[in-house]
């Protein structure tokens, strides 16, 4: 087998290109796991972070809502100890588009402080469809990221057996559309169906929360504790919703 033979200064380049490259990953590997701003610190090594510590900014989203198949207006409270500002943010849809607005200066917040926020993208790449799922990532000026996830329509929030033939569904109107439902169909986990095509359910605006009773007359399944059911809702345009419904008190 031929062996390569390099001279003093072949060595030399490589040698720092090795060097170079471990320290770019290392540097990417950094940016990676940096830990919340103020709970830690980081070093090509890794990083540590302190525990229990108060994040100085820290973002969570307590709603949304989808206001038009370009705006999503979001609730956005900073939940960490001290002040800070956004300076952009993306938007991806399931199928890897995304949108940025570069212009954008988002608020400066305080702690505990609320703030209603509207993110428009342009509608070239990708509109806001019902059914379908977002992600939205907010950045600071520290380079802090915070993300949510969006689906437009009416979701299902939680819900609750009050009886074997009665179930409470929590329901919410993410947007863009105001919905009215017509009919409800219930399925068990050995596939029985209950049908109620004559069904006055209620109307939906946008950012409305809903309690809806759900009512099965017993012949062909019960709600069970331990089961989840599937229960599709048709809506006045014929729109078909799904949820799954987990039953556990």
């Amino acid at each position: 087998m031929r062996m390569l033979k390099l001279n003093r200064r072949a060595w030399m380049i490589l040698i720092v290109s090795i060097a170079c490259i471990g320290t770019f990953e290392a540097v990417l590997f950094w940016n990676a796991i940096q830990p919340p701003v103020g709970c830690g610190s980081c070093t090509v090594f890794g990083c540590t972070v302190t525990p229990g510590c108060i994040p100085e900014f820290m973002l969570v989203t307590e709603s949304y809502k989808v206001s038009s198949p370009t705006l999503v207006t979001a609730t956005i409270r900073n939940i960490g100890r001290g002040k800070g500002s956004l300076v952009s943010y993306y938007i991806k849809d399931s199928a890897g588009n995304s949108f940025h607005d570069p212009t954008w200066t988002g608020p400066t917040m305080d702690s505990n402080t609320v703030q209603s926020l509207g993110f428009v993208i342009d509608g070239k790449s990708f509109t806001f469809q019902l059914g379908n799922s977002y992600n939205v990532l907010m950045i600071d000026s520290k380079n802090g990221q915070y993300g949510f996830s969006i689906i437009p329509g009416v979701s299902l929030e939680s819900s609750i057996r009050n009886t074997s033939l009665n179930a409470t569904l929590n329901l919410v109107n993410h947007g863009p559309q105001t919905t009215t439902f017509t009919a409800y169909s219930v399925k068990d986990p050995q596939g029985h169906w209950y049908n109620n095509t004559n069904w006055t359910g209620p109307t939906l605006n946008p950012g409305d929360h809903v309690a809806v009773n759900i009512l099965i007359d017993g012949q062909a399944l019960v709600f069970q504790v331990g089961y989840w059911y599937t229960i599709e809702a048709t809506d006045s345009t014929n729109t078909v919703h799904t949820w799954y419904v987990p039953f556990q008190n």
